[in-house]
């Protein structure tokens, strides 16, 4: 269990920073993807992250 938690831990660091990625491309004043599509992928990639986290917690604690 411990390798499976890890994995999840280290792909919901990758979301999340992805995340980040486009917090800063959204702040940006020009920007190719549109700001509605930009905010989708922000919303995806933080919600992905954050439940990889979760399960890798339910995964330790279990």
């Amino acid at each position: 269990m411990g390798g499976i938690s890890f994995g999840l831990f280290l792909m919901g660091a990758i979301f999340l920073a992805g995340m980040a990625h486009h917090i800063v491309l959204f702040q940006k004043r020009r920007i190719y993807p549109p700001r509605k599509r930009m905010k989708q992928r922000i919303k995806l990639l933080g919600g992905a992250g954050i439940l990889l986290w979760l399960l890798a917690i339910i995964f330790l604690l279990f």
